[in-house]
């Protein structure tokens, strides 16, 4: 352990979590090995269980088949007539060449299934397909005909199908009860030879690789499956076919057993158990790391850390911390340094804050100055002239809308209510009316939001860009309609109107220019055609940041539609309060 001692702080810690983690995965692999052998064991017997279970159903599944089909071929109009010319002999033989022919049809239909007929009076009847019949048959003088007449039907396993003169150990025989449909009285027995091959495909049907399903006939000695033979069996059994299950059925008063045997190796268990625990595992382990982490930073990194936590947030812009000194050494002079630089940045970034919004106040300032003598002398013309065509009203009423637009602009509020804002628009437009046009203007404006505060000035710049640009040299109907509602997500300002609209080219330009003031909200804006739709979006961006959604479309020759969405409103009356 010398050696050890003489490790600096870092190789001990790295050395100690090393030690850990290797123990750790000695004995998660271990114990990660034992859940995986137990749950392949678990898969193998639960796949063997429902191998039996479903071999089980398909056997039941097809031997009721096999009652059907005998039912159905028993009863049918062509096997029925002839028990109904029994004096006829010319008829009675037309009727026993149509059985023979449809009997072979209906061998080629199910699957090679083959049919004969004995009636009571000895005819026998064997269909085209029919091989190795035996015609010296008689099914009365069979030792199990009392049990043929108690059940209406009989099972001939083996060397019990006496039916045949040869080929008995590739079929299995079933015999039914045939009566006259119209007396009811027994008439026949009918025949249905079952190839073997055809059971055997049943039990191997949708064969898993590494699977074992056989089929045998106890009292019979016959044996049916995977493999032919009990030579072949006992082969599956030498390869790992460690796990064999059987089951016991019976059917049509016949002991069948079938069973089915899976190698340990032919399954792989589902990984995500043993997963979770090993995830379990790393979580112990990861806290025993964060433990002794814990420690050494108490111990040596902690006013580092903290320092760099501090870093952080100045990141996120969660400036002007500083952080408490209790060293003397080299790591007190680091902290102080740091406090220093945090006290300078926020100095800084607050100066630079409100030397901006100066800037920002007087560029709106001036832009006012800008619009409002060019909007003045040409109304003072408008109502010079609805003077002398002695429309004396009209001119009253004009001179009364200018009077309230320079009051509302002379007004110092930087917040004002919507319904100020709204009628402000509304006079504004009313004088346009008279430069413009044909213009209708709508309005679409909730009682509920009238009384929210919002930034002066927000919507008379855009009803301007419409009437400036958008219904320059249009002619017919000028429409505007303006909509203020409150829904979910907060305030919504719509401002539309029919006027050319701009084109893809036009629009994209624009989304790409508020992308830049989103970047730096703070730069002077550049003389430009949407300079009234750009200032309104700086501004409110400059208030609300991300709570703000400001949405353009417009198509040329279908107008534009600006949406303002402020999703938390109350933050600007906040701000003005």
């Amino acid at each position: 352990m010398k050696w050890f001692m003489k490790f600096g702080i870092w190789k001990k810690t790295l050395t100690i979590l090393v030690a850990i983690y290797c123990v750790t995965f000695l004995i998660s692999g271990a114990v990660s090995l034992m859940i995986y052998s137990n749950l392949q064991r678990q898969v193998v017997m639960d796949s063997v269980n429902q191998t039996l279970q479903e071999k089980n159903d398909v056997l039941v599944n097809y031997f009721e088949q096999i009652d059907g089909i005998a039912y159905n071929l028993s009863y049918s109009n062509w096997m029925q007539q002839i028990f109904f010319f029994e004096s006829d002999d010319r008829r009675r033989q037309e009727c026993i060449n149509t059985l023979k022919k449809n009997m072979g049809r209906s061998s080629f239909l199910y699957n090679n299934i083959q049919f004969a007929l004995e009636t009571v009076n000895g005819t026998q009847i064997a269909g085209n397909e029919m091989t190795y019949f035996d015609y010296n048959f008689h099914v009365e003088h069979q030792f199990w005909y009392g049990e043929l007449m108690e059940n209406e039907k009989y099972m001939l396993i083996g060397d019990e199908q006496l039916c045949y003169y040869s080929g008995y150990r590739d079929s299995i025989t079933m015999i039914y009860q045939v009566k006259n449909y119209e007396t009811l009285e027994l008439a026949a027995y009918f025949l249905v030879r079952i190839p073997l091959k055809n059971i055997e495909a049943l039990i191997q049907e949708n064969y898993i690789e590494g699977e074992s399903v056989t089929l045998s006939f106890p009292q019979h000695n016959l044996f049916l499956g995977g493999s032919e033979g009990n030579e072949e069996r006992d082969h599956a059994k030498s390869s790992n076919y460690s796990y064999e299950q059987q089951k016991n059925l019976r059917i049509n008063h016949k002991n069948m057993v079938i069973q089915a045997g899976r190698a340990w190796s032919s399954v792989h268990a589902d990984n995500t158990g043993i997963w979770s625990f090993a995830a379990l595992i790393m979580i112990v382990v990861a806290a025993l790391m964060a433990v002794i982490a814990f420690m050494i930073s108490r111990y040596l990194t902690r006013p580092i850390l903290k320092c760099k936590e501090a870093m952080s947030e100045i990141q996120a812009n969660h400036i002007g911390i500083t952080l408490d000194n209790p060293y003397q050494d080299e790591i007190g002079e680091l902290i102080t340094g740091f406090n220093e630089m945090s006290v300078s940045i926020y100095d800084l970034i607050k100066t630079n804050q409100n030397i901006s919004l100066i800037q920002k106040e007087t560029e709106i300032k001036m832009l006012e100055r800008q619009i409002n003598p060019h909007f003045l002398f040409n109304t003072l013309e408008l109502i010079s002239g609805l003077i002398l065509d002695e429309k004396e009203e009209e001119a009253i009423s004009l001179c009364g809308n200018l009077g309230q637009l320079y009051r509302y602009n002379l007004r110092q509020e930087k917040w004002i209510q919507l319904r100020e804002e709204i009628e402000y628009t509304k006079r504004y437009l009313e004088i346009m009316q008279y430069k413009v046009e044909n213009l209708e203007t709508f309005y679409d404006i909730e009682d509920e939001v009238l009384e929210e505060k919002v930034i002066k000035a927000i919507l008379q710049p855009l009803v301007e860009n419409s009437t400036r640009h958008g219904f320059r040299d249009k002619a017919g109907e000028c429409c505007i309609a303006i909509q203020a509602k409150r829904r979910g997500c907060g305030l919504i300002l719509e401002v539309m109107d029919n006027g050319n609209g701009m084109s893809e080219e036009q629009l994209c330009q624009l989304n790409r220019d508020i992308e830049k003031i989103k970047e730096n909200p703070d730069n002077r804006l550049a003389e430009s055609k949407h300079i009234g739709v750009k200032n309104v979006f700086q501004r409110l961006y400059l208030e609300y940041r991300e709570n703000l959604e400001f949405k353009i479309s417009s198509r040329i020759g279908f107008g534009v539609k600006i949406e303002i969405v402020i999703k938390d409103p109350d933050r600007g009356e906040d701000a003005g309060v």
